[in-house]
């Protein structure tokens, strides 16, 4: 019992680790696409 207990633990421990970094990733990933994107739109509006 015990030890599925803390398997069970380690594994969701990972999976919060996992979905931690995967929200990370997104992130960065959306903030440099947003800022791609309004860097590229910035010249349109001027002109």
């Amino acid at each position: 019992m015990q030890y599925a207990q803390r398997v069970q633990a380690a594994s969701m421990h990972d999976a919060a680790a996992m979905t931690n970094l995967a929200n990370v990733c997104l992130s960065r990933l959306s903030g440099q696409t947003y800022a791609k994107r309004r860097h590229a739109q910035r010249p349109a509006r001027k002109g």
